[in-house]
């Protein structure tokens, strides 16, 4: 699609609300989101594009646990109000373009391994170890960083498996737990067991 010269894959326009959760935007030629309205996104994944997330003026954007992986840049905003909670933003050119409006990170990781790339200041910065990124695996290693390092308050109930929060025992927290004690993980997948990744079988799946 083309908005105003530019084109989304997937597009909000002004005045518009929209709720994503646990889905997967992929392959975009040029923006793989671009909002001009309200979005609250929810473990989802934005995969192969130019550029990831672009927010607009009178956009507002809530995202959490969600991934962005091998872009050009992997979020813009230029006007509104971005909010990010446990994403991971990895393999990028710039990590961000920002122009106007405001963005704000809760226990996100920016991460690329691309040379003279640009990362934003104050956020974790390092490979999430995912178990196959390049086929669509974005679940988590034994021994990945990302493994309870997100913040309770900023994460959904559930991840993208439709397993519950919770932690591994023999990792230590790095994020800010909850209530009930449990530090999310930062991304789309919850590790369950010790053995990060053998949890569950399912991969996201394009649509």
């Amino acid at each position: 699609g083309q908005y105003g010269g530019e084109g989304g894959m997937v597009q909000i326009n002004s005045g518009a609300t929209a709720t994503f959760t646990n889905c997967v935007i992929a392959h975009a030629r040029f923006d793989a989101f671009y909002s001009c309205g309200s979005v609250r996104m929810d473990n989802s994944v934005i995969w192969d594009a130019d550029r990831g997330f672009n927010n607009r003026t009178g956009g507002s954007g809530t995202y959490r646990n969600c991934v962005v992986y091998n872009t050009r840049m992997g979020l813009a905003c230029d006007g509104g109000n971005v909010q990010l909670s446990n994403c991971s933003v990895t393999r990028y050119l710039a990590g961000m373009g920002y122009w106007r409006g405001s963005m704000s990170f809760n226990h996100c990781n920016f991460w690329t391994d691309l040379p003279n790339a640009y990362s934003p200041a104050s956020v974790l910065s390092s490979k999430p170890l995912y178990v196959d990124a390049d086929q669509g695996d974005f679940r988590l290693q034994e021994g990945s960083p990302l493994i309870d390092a997100g913040d309770a308050a900023g994460a959904p109930a559930l991840d993208y498996f439709g397993q519950p929060r919770c932690d591994v025992p023999d990792v230590a927290n790095t994020g800010v737990a909850g209530t009930n004690g449990v530090c999310p993980d930062i991304g789309i997948h919850e590790v369950v067991s010790r053995y990060a990744g053998a949890d569950v079988d399912a991969v996201p799946t394009e649509i």
